[in-house]
Formats: structure tokens, C-alpha cells, sequence
């Protein structure tokens, strides 16, 4: 595989870009760029060709994954269970399963809910409650969208309404905004 040096930064290539990406081009669907030191796509078929090729998964295979920093552990520990990175077959059995949960008529039951625990998130009731690193400068409110998109994924993921306080407080450590 061919490679190419342009640095990024480079005025003439901030101006103007396209000379390095015909040169590219010219070299083929696949070059390095040695700057970066990645491999880059030059034509759309050759990224929907790399997109729909399962060898590059989204889920990092078990003896290449890098440690995980302890700052970022609670994150983490929730992230284990999400389907967003999962492949074939796994994804797709959760995701058969969330299906048969979730029905239209499920969710739309579930709005009430939704909205007070958001409701909750959004707009705690006490100043303690808003502290983040323990000094009232340093206030933190959740905004309404985070705190109703939070909320939806938890109802999605099936975790009980008993179950939703015990994970709340370590999502909220591994953002900063409950300590």
C-alpha cells in the first residue's frame, strides 16, 4: 500500500485541501497517511465496502482491549451493557428481545414515568443535591434532555424502578455531578 506526508496543519493545505486528496486519489482506494500513521478510504465505495465487512467490528477483541483509567471505571462498568457496540450475534439477539419488550404501546405507557424521573434529575429540590466536588460554586444541573435521555435509556436497558437508584449515583460520579 502506497502512503503519503501532508501535514494537516500546513496553511496550503488548510487553504486548500483538494490537491492532496486528488493525489490521494490517484494512488488508489487505500493509502496511508503517514502524518496520522492510518490507512484512509479515498472513494465511497471503498468505505461502504470497509463498513459492511464484518473483520472491522465495532467490538474490540478481548486480547487488544487497553486497560480502562479507574476515573473512569462507574462509566465503564454501565457501558459493559450497552448494545451500541455489540456485533453479530449478540447485538442481534438483545436487540430481538428489546424488540418483543418495547412495543409502541409499552413506550407510550411508559411516558409518564419518564417524565418524572427526568423531571426529578432536572430539577432536584435541594442545593445538595446540585453540588458537584462538594462546593456550592461549582453547581451542576443536569439539563432536561440529558436527564430525559438518561432516564429513556435506563427504562430501555429493563432496569426496575428500584434498581434505577442504585445505578443513578455511580453515573452520576463517573460524569462529575454527584460528588
Amino acid at each position: 500500500m502506497k502512503s503519503l506526508r501532508q501535514s494537516p496543519t500546513d496553511d496550503g493545505f488548510v487553504q486548500n485541501p483538494y490537491r492532496f486528496y486528488d493525489r490521494a486519489r490517484a494512488l488508489g482506494p487505500l493509502f496511508v497517511w503517514e502524518d496520522y500513521g492510518l490507512v484512509c478510504a479515498t472513494s465511497a465505495a471503498a468505505v461502504g465496502a470497509i463498513l459492511r465487512d464484518r473483520r472491522f467490528g465495532r467490538e474490540v477483541p478481548a486480547e487488544k482491549r487497553s486497560a480502562i483509567p479507574d476515573h473512569l471505571a462507574p462509566f465503564y462498568a454501565v457501558e459493559a451493557h450497552s448494545m451500541l457496540e455489540l456485533e453479530p450475534p449478540r447485538h442481534t439477539r438483545l436487540r430481538n428481545l428489546v424488540l418483543r419488550a418495547f412495543t409502541s404501546r409499552r413506550i407510550a405507557g411508559l411516558a409518564p414515568d419518564i417524565t418524572a424521573l427526568a423531571t426529578e434529575l432536572a430539577f432536584p429540590q435541594t442545593m445538595d443535591e446540585l453540588k458537584v466536588g462538594g462546593t456550592p460554586e461549582r453547581l451542576a444541573p443536569l439539563s432536561p434532555w440529558y436527564a430525559a435521555a438518561t432516564m429513556v435509556l435506563i427504562v430501555f436497558l429493563v432496569i426496575s424502578s428500584v434498581m434505577w437508584l442504585w445505578l443513578l449515583e455511580p453515573f452520576r460520579r463517573a460524569v462529575g455531578a454527584g460528588e
